[in-house]
């Protein structure tokens, strides 16, 4: 709309104050009619045919492309100067790297420069990828020197969490997708790559059914990536409130995922820091349990505290639910109802249900203040803590986008709790950053006997 957004700047800028991230798709591939043709030319930018003497010439959306060398000095800084020129001097923040997996590509000799040592699709196709990244985060870095970048890719090779968040490509709408969906992003912490997830309702095929949308939201929330993107064949598109008799369970789903925003934060800081997944298999935690190793229902730990078995069948009732040996297991929906480990359990569910349970020495905390994930301010946080034995927990916070981090503004919060007789737990905080918080509310799972005082 011209007359609200006379600009690109303007428009960046007032869904900016509306705290609306806006991010541009890119692909990799250029269209013989591409308005900066000229300046790839120039640079000699595209991968060449496997004799090497011409530019190489693939199928892609439109039409047939070309595409750029990212192994190529040239073709990096053509591109870094094209993305600050056209999108991020206007206002962009963010760079989102669709079909970086080079797919239009379909000659596996066709040549690549390599930094002028030469090769070919075969030896060096998916390094496009992470060079594609790469190019993104270095024009972010000079034109917003002091912001974090936040980049998007469809795909990586080893190290790309470096420098992207990831997504499991173009899923198919269907139940066994959303269970492979859960594998994929377990497998995919275990390599590295915690800020990960997969379109929610499925990316290809026909629109989602209402329990499976549903399903697929209430495993969706726990995953550091939470988005919904389809192209699906009957011309809908899926969306969070395409069923009015589920609304009331989606809701509920939504604001659990806001309240576990801290929680989650934290997480994705200790990812950063460690390389430990956001969301675990549970053998990763209990290594001793050889059940864990062969568990086929596909439940997880979230962080080291919480274990979350989603519901993933059709018209399910009961959910069937390994509970590792090492622990007592407590329902957080149940009254926090209790359970010993090395035990399978069977849970009776609705379409309500996200069963949770709380390890027996753990650390989990919600707030009911954000609403508004960009803009909302946590003031409360509320505890649930089980001790049987002693655990600790960093709760991280900063402004959220800049690298002020870096020079100590930040706020960490470890959270240590001594068990025994006597159950203390103890706050410590180091960092610079003003804290938000003005109340805080603990509840202690403790079977033996209630409060003598706190």
């Amino acid at each position: 709309n011209k007359k609200r957004f006379p600009n690109p700047e303007e428009f960046f800028k007032r869904m900016s104050e509306m705290g609306i991230n806006v991010i541009p798709n890119m692909k990799p591939g250029i269209l013989p009619n591409h308005p900066y043709m000229k300046d790839f030319l120039e640079a000699d930018a595209f991968i060449k045919d496997p004799e090497g003497d011409k530019d190489y010439v693939g199928r892609w959306w439109g039409g047939y492309g070309k595409f750029i060398d990212f192994t190529k000095e040239s073709g990096r800084k053509v591109w870094g100067d094209l993305l600050k020129k056209t999108l991020l001097m206007k206002g962009s923040k963010t760079v989102w790297n669709d079909n970086c997996e080079y797919d239009g590509v379909e000659d596996r000799l066709a040549r690549v420069d390599n930094n002028g040592r030469g090769g070919n699709m075969a030896e060096l196709k998916i390094i496009h990828s992470n060079m594609m990244a790469y190019v993104a985060k270095k024009a972010l870095a000079e034109v917003y020197p002091n912001e974090r970048p936040y980049i998007i890719n469809r795909a990586g090779f080893a190290g790309i969490q470096r420098y992207a968040q990831v997504w499991g490509g173009d899923n198919l709408t269907s139940w066994d997708t959303l269970k492979y969906n859960v594998a994929t992003i377990i497998g995919m912490g275990l390599s590295g790559v915690a800020n990960m997830g997969c379109d929610i309702g499925g990316f290809a095929g026909m629109a989602p059914e209402g329990e499976l949308l549903l399903r697929w939201i209430q495993s969706g929330i726990f995953q550091p990536r939470f988005c919904m993107n389809s192209a699906n064949n009957d011309n809908t598109v899926t969306q969070a409130f395409m069923y009015e008799e589920y609304m009331d369970e989606v809701q509920e789903a939504y604001a659990l995922r806001y309240r576990m925003i801290p929680y989650l934060y934290s997480l994705m800081r200790e990812a950063s820091l460690y390389g430990t997944p956001v969301i675990r298999p549970l053998f990763m935690e209990f290594p001793e349990d050889v059940n864990t190793y062969n568990d086929k229902n596909l439940t997880f730990m979230l962080g080291g505290g919480v274990l979350v078995a989603n519901v993933l069948e059709k018209d399910a009732d009961i959910r069937k639910i390994y509970l590792p040996v090492g622990s007592l297991w407590y329902d957080m929906n149940d009254n926090f109802k209790e359970y010993h480990g090395g035990q399978i359990v069977y849970i009776d569910v609705d379409s309500h249900s996200i069963p949770m349970f709380l390890r027996d020495s753990a650390i989990f905390f919600t707030t009911e203040d954000i609403h508004q994930a960009s803009m909302d301010v946590a003031k409360q946080y509320d505890f649930v803590i089980s001790a049987k034995d002693d655990v600790r927990f960093n709760i991280y916070d900063d402004d959220g986008h800049s690298k002020d981090y870096e020079k100590g503004m930040y706020l960490n919060t470890e959270v240590s709790v001594k068990a025994g007789d006597v159950t203390t737990i103890h706050f410590e905080k180091t960092g610079d950053y003003e804290e938000s918080i003005e109340k805080i509310t603990l509840k202690l799972v403790n079977k033996k006997k209630g409060a003598l005082w706190v």
